[in-house]
């Protein structure tokens, strides 16, 4: 969903309006929220200037509640409501999105899944019968089943010959070995080929939870509307929800030296990677920042050290993945084989510098301006408040983090964000993934860590 995906895009706010708090300035306004009869939340953002309408619905569940013998059954379910409804085939419901100028989209990732349908508000009536009937009565058949698994087949092994995807997965892959968290959104080779009409029933069942869902509704609509939707979507019922298994996660001790022996690779990806922060410490606002000075942007520490000083890479930076349950850190970059050891030990020695020392006066002031500066951007259409509404709300936060959004920056103090990234940056404890030519790469990495070696092919899974 274009919604979740985005908000996810930028739940780890790292931009924001002018560091000046004197005017008055509101971001959250002119949106309403409320609950059907059978406990869906709507949420509704006006759009008076453009004729245009998004229906979105994010639901709170996503990949890590697939059931263990059938990885990926969660992204097939919501695939599949695209691929035909009770009274429409495959063929029709595309030449009724494409007749109405619309575009329709289905996502899925660890904790969510979404449905969503964009279009002309002329059309008001047509895109809300036709994303209703997506939903309430889809059609789950074994040709469109059959045809989903051998074109999610072909992505997986599509996917997987692409080092900087592969790299990434084998660092979430060993950070959450054993759980669920562990396995890719769009599922394995194995999940996805014991997939079967049963079993997508079962799970499209338990998705539509109301008290588990979302409907976020952007643009132009009649005055209607809002009884229409409460006439439609009242209808679903309440199930048990899909839950992600409760993670139970063993803390990392000293540094672990992966090196993935890819022997045709052209050149090495390189990952660093340690257990991240929950999204409600109080301390969030300052580790954000923080990474910011770290590894956002051109003129990050990374950036300015790795590439520009030392051209050892064209591209590298730093972010968390924020999540419902523990999510991480990661450093990301690639280089020639034969220059990982300087890379990586440039890497860690910036790395362990910045969490011991932390930043600067100057760099505290640059990157509150900029963050500041930047706030305003990402609320300037209803789009985008509904993206950020939505993300507070996906993770339980209040509205004060916008409404204080500006303030909060401002007064972030030098010793607050040094001791934030004393506590929650970690050089000590942590994955090194290394994707490529073990024969060159192993030599230059003996004296970081100990090593373990593994080939690429194990996780063509």
């Amino acid at each position: 969903m274009k919604i979740l995906s985005s908000i996810l895009a930028v739940c780890f706010l790292v931009s924001c309006a002018t560091h000046s708090t004197k005017k008055s300035y509101n971001p959250v306004q002119n949106y309403t929220t409320y609950k059907l009869s059978n406990g869906l939340n709507v949420m509704y953002v006006p759009e008076t200037k453009l004729p245009y309408l998004s229906l979105s619905l994010a639901i709170f569940s996503g990949s890590a509640s697939d059931p263990k013998d059938y990885k990926g059954l969660t992204s097939a379910t919501m695939e599949l409501l695209t691929k035909g409804t009770q009274k429409r085939t495959a063929n029709q419901l595309n030449e009724d999105v494409e007749v109405l100028g619309a575009d329709l989209e289905a996502s899925v990732d660890k904790e969510y899944s979404s449905l969503t349908l964009e279009g002309l508000s002329w059309h008001e009536d047509q895109l809300l019968e036709l994303f209703s009937d997506m939903i309430l009565k889809p059609r789950f058949t074994f040709e469109e089943l059959d045809r989903y698994k051998k074109r999610t087949l072909a992505q997986i092994q599509q996917i997987l010959d692409q080092p900087s995807y592969l790299a990434g997965e084998v660092l979430e892959k060993n950070l959450y070995s054993g759980t669920a968290y562990a396995e890719r959104d769009v599922g394995t080779l194995k999940g996805v080929q014991n997939l079967n009409l049963k079993v997508i029933s079962q799970q499209y069942e338990k998705l539509m939870n109301p008290e588990n869902m979302w409907l976020i509704i952007v643009g132009k609509t009649s005055n209607g509307f809002k009884d229409q939707i409460q006439k439609i979507f009242s209808k679903i019922k309440t199930q048990k929800a899909v839950a992600p298994e409760n993670l139970n996660l063993q803390s990392l001790k000293g540094r672990r030296i992966l090196i993935v022996d890819k022997p045709d690779a052209a050149q090495a990806e390189v990952r660093i990677g340690h257990y991240g922060v929950q999204r409600d410490i109080p301390e969030y606002m300052a580790v954000n920042l923080a990474n910011s000075v770290l590894g956002q942007g051109f003129t990050s520490r990374l950036v300015d050290r790795v590439r520009d000083q030392l051209g050892l890479t064209y591209s590298i930076s730093s972010s968390f993945e924020v999540r419902r349950q523990k999510g991480y850190f990661a450093i990301k970059t690639f280089t020639q084989n034969e220059r990982v050891g300087q890379t990586l030990t440039e890497i860690l020695e910036l790395y362990t510098n910045f969490q011991s020392k932390g930043i600067t006066s100057k760099e505290l002031r640059l990157t509150q301006d900029g963050m500041i500066g930047k706030f305003p951007l990402l609320l300037e259409t209803p789009e985008k408040l509904a993206y950020n509404l939505m993300i507070l709300r996906y993770f339980g936060v209040s509205d004060d983090y916008l409404l204080k959004y500006r303030e909060n920056v401002s007064s972030l103090k030098l010793k607050d964000v040094n001791l934030a990234i004393q506590k929650y940056f970690d050089p000590q404890n942590m994955i090194i993934v290394i994707l490529g030519r073990r024969d060159l790469i192993e030599p230059q990495v003996r004296d970081l860590g100990p090593i373990e070696v593994q080939s690429y092919k194990q996780y063509y899974q």
